[in-house]
């Protein structure tokens, strides 16, 4: 069995970790990511294949206090508006639902951005300046982790056990917490670590770090689960990056933790790639529209590619290797 690196983790965030661990290796969990309050994936899923992912995932974005609304675009706006009340939503996601609740956080940039400044294109902001500490960017930085312990409180004190998952994609340099490299991210990590766990008490978090690169890697003594973000558009079971990821640690569980549709999980077993979990980014209407997101589709092949789509997720929700919201032992 696999053991949390907090020492003080709450039984639910222990008994969590303890059923993960039993299922790693035999079966993928299904997830979905959603980022309104309306979940408009989780009712298409349901339609689509009378089944609901055992883990849902929420993002804090909403939640952020460093928007420029003054040097903003509407895009921006839009997006803000349709992730508020994912706290009350997830809330209602683990307690009535019954399932298990993962959490991203788009963060704004602590200081100096504007539009979608958890881009490292919209903020000047310089983590490692920051992370010298004794500074206005290092203070806006605690102001910003105490403000998220804050939030995330509700959880704890409702016993609701959290994937929790920050600083995404930092490797990838496109957010501002990647954009100095992986030192100043590293530092930050422990430092939202320390701050969650040992000022804030949050033991209710089960930390799920998500970069494949070595080099980022904070360490198994603040990490409990790895996993990495890839978006294909087949059914690879993504073998190559499951051996990767596992050289960063001997003693995690992986999961793909953002992908665009689902691995085959038939073919993830026989590759023996069998992720913990695999989480579907959030489509909204994209498989109902008749209008492509994609500029190199024509109307009729995107017509075609959402058939394509929609049975991939019914094979995937539907097959023995899959578990589902229905399958969760505590339901």
């Amino acid at each position: 069995m696999y053991k949390l690196s907090n020492p003080n983790a709450s039984k639910e965030a222990v008994a969590l970790l303890d059923y993960l661990s039993s299922v790693y290796g035999k079966k993928v969990i299904s997830a979905q990511h959603t980022k309104t309050p309306q979940q408009p994936e989780l009712a298409f899923l349901e339609e689509l294949t009378e089944k609901l992912p055992a883990i849902c995932g929420f993002e804090l974005l909403g939640y952020s206090p460093n928007v420029n609304y003054t040097d903003t675009d509407e895009e921006a706006i839009t997006e803000i508006m349709e992730n508020t009340n994912t706290i009350d939503t997830a809330i209602d996601w683990a307690l009535n639902k019954k399932g298990i609740v993962t959490y991203t956080w788009h963060w704004y940039s602590p200081m100096r951005g504007h539009n979608k400044s958890f881009y490292t294109r919209y903020t000047d902001f310089d983590l490692e300046v920051a992370m010298k500490g004794n500074c206005p960017e290092y203070t806006a930085i605690i102001r910003d982790i105490d403000l998220m312990a804050d939030y995330l409180k509700r959880f704890r004190d409702l016993k609701i056990p959290i994937l929790w998952r920050p600083l995404h994609e930092a490797e990838g340099g496109w957010f501002w917490w990647g954009a100095r490299g992986p030192e100043p991210c590293r530092k930050l990590y422990h430092l939202m670590y320390d701050r969650f766990t040992n000022i804030h008490r949050l033991d209710n978090l089960i930390w799920v770090w998500n970069s494949i690169d070595p080099e980022w890697y904070p360490g198994d003594d603040c990490v409990d689960i790895i996993s990495c973000d890839i978006y294909v558009r087949d059914d690879n079971p993504l073998k190559e990056q499951f051996d990767e990821l596992s050289k960063l640690s001997e003693n995690k569980m992986m999961a793909l933790a953002e992908c665009g549709v689902h691995p085959d999980a038939d073919k993830m077993k026989e590759a023996g790639a069998m992720w913990l979990w695999s989480m579907a980014w959030c489509f909204g209407d994209m498989l109902t529209s008749k209008e492509s997101p994609f500029p190199d589709y024509t109307p009729e092949e995107w017509g075609k590619r959402q058939e394509e789509i929609k049975k991939r997720y019914r094979d995937f929700y539907n097959n023995e290797n899959v578990i589902t919201l229905q399958d969760l032992p505590w339901r």
